[in-house]
């Protein structure tokens, strides 16, 4: 019956005819099943909105982490304005929330527990829209009171980042108070055990370098000893050239395997070994790292244009954020606060419909060489490749990438509507340029 209705309304009229007569996990059900719908049809009007949502509520943070790329604004003497959206302007967004499934609360440059309005602002949500709610955090700032609230609303899962099983090591790495994060990880765990709360799902997260990865096995014994849901093992980038040492050299990638596997074998001889990622993150040396075919890549569809919608704090724009589909481009920088003055809330269709976004799914899975470039570009083996080798490269070539989908869409698109705090970016801001 659902696929039916979802049949009618792809082909007939917009889903908030049919949305406003059920209820609300079954009108968050429908406006799934049309976005995917119209993902399958590259349609570049959707009647569907965004699924999920990302979003950061705070661009201040309690840490100076030395692996963090801040210390590239700091170096361009670029200045933090602080940004923290109030429960007012998030209720200004409740036509996006009222039909996606899900938020994730990303930090990027910040902590969105540092928010004065965290635990308001997630109730709301929870209760209100009947989100998943999801967040990435350091963990300095997730104190009892915070711990509580999400516990008593059903806040259903929380990735700490953590590098680190030593304080020596969290100095070197994070530079916070690692007694203070590990014990709010701890206090988190032992009150989701002792309460038997099924949510939220604990994630720890664990870049792995040649300063943490001996250490790494402690961390697993906290995994298992407070039933920590997954342990996220991937590898360290180099974001901050100052910490050249800690990076694993060619000379040294046979003998770090050996020890990922050592870590893997603990964690099996432990009954942990499913809180691991299922394949070990292996290093590769230089001469084994080389793109791949992109035969297959190309083929492979892409829905974030239908589905997904990125909400990124900016560093230095007070009130703003880099707003776009997925975590690779960001097409627009959005003033919420003047296009809330303007329209009295967020008008959702007026930014979805742009002729930008338009462009993006018209040609994100276009074949016979019709596909935009930045999205060819994302698509195939050499971004992989250069990610993991020369990032610096890497971000080059997503520039040019950037002028060339601006240049296709420029001669397809002549004129462009005026929205009251929605600025197109032709290329990336100084701030995310200094970030790469």
């Amino acid at each position: 019956m659902i696929k039916k209705n979802i049949k009618k309304i792809v082909s007939t009229q917009p889903i908030n005819a049919m949305a406003s007569l059920v209820l609300p996990s079954k009108k968050k059900k429908l406006n799934k099943m049309l976005a995917l719908a119209e993902a399958g049809k590259n349609k570049k009007n959707p009647k569907g909105q965004p699924t999920k949502i990302t979003m950061s509520l705070s661009n201040c943070c309690n840490l100076l982490c030395p692996i963090c790329s801040v210390h590239n604004l700091r170096e361009k003497n670029i200045e933090r304005v602080a940004n923290n959206i109030t429960p007012e302007q998030i209720k200004a967004f409740d036509k996006i929330f009222d039909k996606a499934g899900s938020i994730n609360f990303m930090g990027f440059i910040g902590e969105s527990v540092l928010n004065p309005h965290f635990k308001e602002i997630i109730g709301y949500l929870k209760l209100k829209h009947k989100l998943d709610l999801g967040m990435s955090t350091n963990g300095m700032g997730l104190n009892e009171k915070i711990q509580d609230t999400m516990l008593k609303i059903g806040f259903d899962a929380i990735t700490f980042s953590i590098h680190a099983a030593t304080p020596e090591t969290y100095k070197i790495l994070q530079a916070g108070d690692f007694e203070t994060v590990i014990g709010n990880l701890v206090s988190l765990a032992k009150k989701k055990m002792d309460g038997n709360y099924k949510k939220p799902r604990i994630t720890v997260v664990y870049a792995l370098n040649k300063a943490n990865i001996d250490e790494a096995v402690k961390m697993i014994d906290l995994i298992k000893k407070f039933k920590i849901d997954f342990f996220g093992l991937y590898h360290y980038h180099d974001y901050n050239h100052a910490l050249k040492e800690i990076i694993v050299r060619d000379d040294e990638v046979d003998e770090i395997n050996k020890k990922i596997d050592r870590l893997y074998n603990y964690a099996k001889e432990q009954g942990v070994i499913a809180a691991l990622p299922k394949e070990p993150p292996y290093f590769q040396k230089e001469k084994d790292r080389k793109p791949g075919e992109d035969k297959d890549r190309k083929a492979t569809a892409c829905n974030a244009p239908w589905v997904g919608l990125q909400l990124r704090s900016c560093y230095s724009h007070q009130d703003s954020y880099y707003l776009g589909c997925c975590n690779v481009f960001n097409p627009f920088i959005f003033n919420y606060q003047k296009h809330i003055e303007k329209y009295g809330q967020v008008e959702f269709d007026k930014i979805w419909q742009h002729p930008v976004l338009q462009y993006l799914r018209q040609t994100v899975n276009a074949r016979d060489g019709q596909m935009n470039p930045l999205c060819a570009y994302c698509k195939s083996s050499q971004r992989a490749h250069l990610k993991a080798t020369d990032n610096k490269e890497n971000y080059r070539i997503k520039l040019e990438m950037i002028k060339a989908f601006f240049d296709g869409f420029n001669k397809q698109y002549k004129d462009t509507p005026v929205i009251e705090g929605l600025e197109i970016l032709y290329t990336e801001d100084e701030e995310l340029q200094a970030m790469a």
